[in-house]
């Protein structure tokens, strides 16, 4: 028998441990194969190819941290996606989708945006800032919209031929809502569906007030455009100036969160890309943690597959989605603030966590919004440490509701006093990311 040098003596053993090989190099800066690696360098290193193709199946299929932008990939939400287009291309009104972070908003506006396309609407996309103005978001807007589609220039015009663009007729002053709805005006050829996400990150109400006169006056002339507008917020008055003149041409839509049919209909299209299953118990358990979250749930899903196969399975168990639902927990609790999540814990120790989930669990199921009734029996130490009032609704007589100081508090709560109940119950011990 041939022995090879030391490195490939070293090769085999890191093979033989699913570690990474280190060079002469590394070893010599001290590094350990004990520290964590990336796994898809990892796996290559070893030729370890089938484990990163499950891995690379797996990220593809389960995109916690991403919105859907390819319409294979959408699952669930199919009856609120044809109420939708529906508004939208028969009564031809502006809509507005609203809903809590992590709720499938920007999902909903890419697979619109690609179903549009595809019926031969013109698509411009935008997303707000703190900063966006009511100009800049115009323009922005005609920016994307080619002078192809100007009633007063023929396609083989020389501006329309270098690729002009609405905006081209403007100077660089501010735009106001009189000069975008003259320029929409002309718009001919085409159906224009304008949309803007993340409206609730405009701090201007100067800037919602004109968006809000826009939709007024393109409504008025009858204009082939729709605007669609989507934001946090749990009611349409907070996301557009209230403008009662407005009321016939805008409507709200909000998104609540999936039904188990919708979810399990998520989760049955993503294991089927990634080329797992569960076994007996474990789906209804992810549903049921879950909670009509489609972020919670991709996020559980993706951690006990991860967890299978490291344990070379084929099939994700219910004690998986215990585990995996322990570690989506400690990502939640990493966007809490400390302040918040010094407030959470204080009054936990105080009142308990049910108490805490009671209450995210009311606001999770309606868009984050509470009312008095909601929280009727509520310590006062509790509502004012945890909650704030909104503006008040004028959809609904007035009435002012409860929400979250910190958003991410709500889902955080619940998982935590989920994943609670589950190591109280002796099925697992908490574990740790860093495993």
């Amino acid at each position: 028998m041939v022995y090879g040098d030391s490195d490939s003596q070293d090769s085999v053993e890191a093979a033989r441990l699913n570690q990474p090989q280190l060079s002469s190099t590394q070893k010599k800066a001290g590094l350990s194969t004990q520290l964590p690696r990336f796994n898809v360098s990892r796996n290559q290193a070893v030729g370890n190819s089938e484990f990163a193709n499950q891995m690379a199946r797996l990220r593809r299929s389960f995109t916690p941290s991403q919105p859907i932008s390819q319409p294979e990939l959408f699952a669930g939400r199919r009856d609120l996606l044809q109420r939708l287009i529906h508004l939208i291309e028969d009564q031809l009104l502006h809509v507005v989708v609203y809903g809590d972070r992590g709720i499938g908003k920007t999902s909903l506006l890419n697979i619109i945006s690609s179903l549009a396309s595809e019926a031969n609407y013109h698509v411009v996309y935008a997303s707000c800032g703190s900063d966006t103005t009511f100009s800049s978001l115009a323009r922005n807007w005609i920016n994307g919209v080619p002078l192809l589609f100007h009633s007063g220039y023929e396609p083989t015009d020389d501006a329309v031929e270098k690729g002009g663009v609405f905006s081209d007729l403007l100077d660089g002053s501010e735009i106001t809502v009189a000069d975008v709805t003259a320029l929409l005006e002309q718009v001919e050829s085409t159906r224009l569906l304008l949309i803007v996400d993340e409206f609730d990150r405009v701090g201007s109400e100067e800037t919602r007030a004109k968006l809000a006169e826009l939709i007024k006056n393109l409504s008025d002339r009858g204009a082939p455009i729709q605007i669609l507008i989507a934001g946090v917020a749990s009611n349409l008055a907070s996301l557009v100036s209230h403008i009662p003149s407005i009321r016939r041409n805008l409507i709200g839509m909000p998104m609540t969160p999936m039904n188990n049919d919708e979810v399990t209909e998520l989760l049955s299209s993503a294991s089927s890309r990634a080329q797992i299953r569960y076994d007996k118990g474990a789906e209804t358990s992810l549903i049921r943690i879950s909670r009509g979250l489609p972020y919670l749930a991709q996020l559980i899903a993706l951690h006990a597959s991860i967890l299978m196969f490291q344990e070379n399975r084929e099939t994700i168990t219910k004690g998986d989605i215990d585990k995996a639902a322990l570690l989506a927990t400690e990502e939640l609790a990493l966007r809490v603030s400390a302040s918040a999540m010094r407030k959470v814990e204080q009054l936990a120790d105080k009142f308990g966590w049910q108490t805490l989930c009671d209450i995210a669990e009311k606001a999770m199921i309606n868009i984050g919004q509470l009312t008095d009734m909601d929280l009727k029996g509520t310590d006062s130490e509790v509502i004012e440490a945890l909650l704030e009032h909104t503006d008040y609704d004028a959809e609904n007589s007035g009435e002012k509701y409860w929400t979250f100081r910190e958003e991410a508090s709500m889902p955080f709560i619940w998982l935590k006093t989920v994943t609670g109940q589950l190591v109280n119950r002796g099925g697992h011990s908490p574990v740790s990311l860093s495993q």
